[in-house]
């Protein structure tokens, strides 16, 4: 199972504390955060997203809940989520 997170832009919201709550500082732009799992035929598991506030990757997969059947299966994932019980992946990702 392969595990990420990524940042999908939104629109600018209208009032000032809705902004500060989607605001990314990395990207420079709005954005929800989103959570994606993958088995090996790169079959989607499941999807977490429309988080706010700058959430790190290791602290969605800790909100998150993944059905019994996967719980034990291996995890493949970047550094971000080195802290868990997950194999972290050396590899760089292609850029598109």
């Amino acid at each position: 199972m392969i595990i990420d997170s990524f940042e999908t832009p939104i629109a600018r919201p209208f009032l000032r504390e809705r902004q500060r709550r989607v605001y990314s500082g990395k990207k420079k732009r709005h954005t929800l955060k989103t959570q994606l799992m993958t088995d090996e035929n790169r079959e989607i598991i499941q999807v977490a997203g429309g988080f706010r506030r700058p959430k790190s990757d290791i602290e969605i997969y800790c909100v998150t809940r993944l059905a019994k059947g996967w719980q034990e299966k291996p995890k493949i994932a970047d550094k971000a989520y080195a802290f868990e019980k997950i194999q972290v992946s050396e590899e760089k990702a292609e850029r598109r």
